[in-house]
């Protein structure tokens, strides 16, 4: 009676540690899975503003000055509407006139 005891208690035994091992090898495929999303995950690409690129670009103001401000919006945005619509840019181009370009 106390041998089939023991029988059974290594089988569980057995049984936990092969369960165990099919987590910890469950998780380290996850965990490679994830490392290899985000290796391989194409990356954004940037445009950069670089002064030839903006040159290129329709402009406010004279061509050659100390400041460029660069404007990225989008005119289906309410908020960049709302900006437009103030007259924030007037008021900047009347205070600063020649001393900026607008991009």
């Amino acid at each position: 009676m106390a041998k089939k005891k023991n029988e059974t208690s290594k089988k569980r035994q057995r049984r936990q540690k092969k369960n165990n091992n099919q987590v910890f090898y469950l998780l380290l495929g996850v965990l490679a899975i994830a490392v290899l999303v985000f290796v391989f995950w194409p990356k954004s690409s940037s445009i950069s503003a670089s002064s030839s690129r903006i040159a290129e670009d329709p402009f406010l103001g004279q061509k050659i000055v100390k400041v460029i401000i660069t404007e990225y919006s989008d005119f289906g945005c309410p908020a960049c509407r709302a900006w437009h619509n103030s007259g924030i840019l007037d008021r900047i181009m009347d205070k600063y006139g020649d001393d900026i370009k607008f991009v």
